[in-house]
């Protein structure tokens, strides 16, 4: 629980940084980019209209886009820890500014029970014979589409001081005949865990390991 509580202040204390609009980030106080999302740099260095600025990446991929006083700046593929976002004038290419930032992932997701959104404590059997899936939450963020996506977990049923159920790996968010009827079968008093979770966010090279859930039927 204690694990869970430092992921859940460091999670929430990354993830406030971001704006109401879906999927973007205002980087104008917050030094930094993150990867697959869209970041937001207002243009207050310049009295220069829009339309005869442009912007380039350097040192990552990504794309520049023009939206109001705005640019988005979206960052496909970073080969270094930093970039560079470069405005120029259109008409002249003298450089206007020139902003450097470090390059972030999206945080670790809290994986939680797709329906209720638990993750610990106590919940009705009905509700848990209810659940069809696993979830990712990113908190204080509003995406377009989920960031972060379930790739597989172990799920085990302990029945007071029965032997406990076989641990069964699933694979993907959503439930298998199994585990739904493995959630059927839980009487008050038993606890159901789900464990060795992977999960996989935009841009990530490979699978990340996130937080357990452990919740006792009443």
């Amino acid at each position: 629980m204690k694990k869970l509580s430092g992921i859940i202040v460091a999670f929430m204390g990354s993830m406030s940084l971001f704006a109401q609009s879906p999927g973007h980030m205002p980087n104008v106080e917050f030094n930094f980019l993150l990867l697959a999302v869209d970041n937001i740099i207002k243009n207050d260095f310049t009295t220069m209209p829009m339309a005869d600025i442009e912007g380039c990446i350097i040192g990552a991929e990504g794309s520049v886009k023009k939206e109001k006083d705005c640019f988005i700046i979206r960052l496909s593929k970073a080969a270094n820890e930093d970039c560079s976002i470069e405005f120029k004038n259109i008409k002249s290419g003298a450089t206007i500014k020139s902003l450097k930032y470090p390059i972030r992932r999206v945080a670790d997701p809290i994986t939680a029970l797709g329906m209720s959104r638990k993750w610990d404590g106590k919940i009705s059997t009905v509700a848990l014979a209810a659940e069809r899936r696993l979830t990712t939450i990113i908190n204080n963020a509003n995406f377009t589409s989920p960031p972060c996506s379930i790739q597989k977990f172990t799920v085990i049923k302990y029945n007071g001081n029965s032997d406990p159920s076989p641990p069964h790996v699933n694979y993907g968010e959503h439930f298998d005949e199994y585990v739904i009827k493995l959630l059927s079968t839980v009487k008050p008093g038993d606890v159901v865990q789900f464990y060795d979770i992977k999960s996989r966010c935009i841009c990530d090279s490979g699978d990340r390991s996130v937080n357990d859930i452990s919740l006792g039927a009443r």
